[in-house]
């Protein structure tokens, strides 16, 4: 459950103004895409001063990440609103088809994560969508309040990092802690690694290419992290369990997947929460 806020009007004269490298981001949606300014106001107006100030931190190393990798403000728009583009298509395709149009991981390796191209551009929208999509940043939000609950974590695994924003913050959270993450495509890995290093100055995390099958079984952690990750699976339950093997005793996850909500990449389909509650707890 996120935290309890005070919201904010943002109608409030030149509220937004407050947070101009985040509203250099905004602004950018707004003039390509008008549509979405009833909806990206209404979210705003929901959200309390610590999200305009997790927002405009974000903006700040986000925009300093897109330099480094030679992007700018714009493309990453550009990049934001193909996501929402693909998402669209995807759920009308679904309406249609009720399936998912990826079959296999297999075929999404080959149509998304081995296009650097492509795949840059959904991870620089979804980094977006963090902040600009209700949904994600209440996961977002809840990740972080989490982990920050959590003590003597000395070891932590992030499976599929993607943009590596979440993989940023448990460094942030767990600054003396060992960190493993692995992911199956190359420009996660490079995307992650930047991220990390100009979200938290931490140059030394490495991001494995690897999937989790690779992962040697006598190695085991106090947190294991891995976000929007088991849809894209062929068999959740087998990577579950795998998760469950690399886990210390007395050791915490947190894992996030969806139900019914596809997109370019998304693989399992899940027909509904007690279908997911239900394999984990198995």
């Amino acid at each position: 459950m996120m935290n309890q806020f005070n919201p904010i009007d943002i109608n409030e004269p030149d509220l937004i103004d407050r947070y101009p490298v985040f509203k250099r981001f905004v602004d950018g949606v707004f003039l390509k895409s008008p549509m979405q300014r009833k909806y990206l106001s209404h979210h705003f107006a929901q959200r309390d001063a610590l999200f305009w100030k997790r927002a405009e931190k974000f903006a700040v190393a986000f925009s300093r990440c897109l330099e480094a990798i030679g992007l700018t403000v714009d493309q990453a728009v550009n990049a934001y609103l193909e996501v929402c583009k693909d998402m669209l298509t995807s759920q009308m395709n679904f309406k249609k088809n009720q399936k998912y149009s990826c079959l296999n991981a297999g075929e999404a390796e080959t149509q998304v994560y081995s296009s650097n191209e492509k795949m840059t551009n959904y991870m620089m929208g979804l980094l977006l969508s963090q902040f600009l999509w209700p949904n994600h940043y209440a996961m977002y939000d809840f990740f972080i309040e989490q982990t920050k609950s959590l003590s003597k974590i000395k070891t932590v695994l992030e499976i599929g990092p993607g943009h590596g924003l979440y993989f940023a913050e448990s460094i942030s959270i767990f600054p003396n802690a060992q960190f493993d993450a692995i992911d199956i495509s190359p420009t996660s890995k490079r995307l992650s690694e930047t991220l990390v290093s100009h979200f938290t100055g931490n140059t030394q995390c490495e991001v494995q290419l690897k999937d989790l099958n690779q992962l040697k079984s006598g190695r085991r952690y106090d947190y294991i992290v891995m976000g929007e990750v088991l849809e894209h699976f062929d068999d959740p339950k087998s990577a579950l369990k795998k998760i469950y093997n690399l886990l210390n005793e007395g050791g915490h996850f947190v894992i996030t997947t969806c139900a019914n909500a596809p997109a370019i990449d998304h693989v399992y389909l899940y027909e509904s929460v007690e279908q997911i509650q239900c394999d984990i707890r198995k």
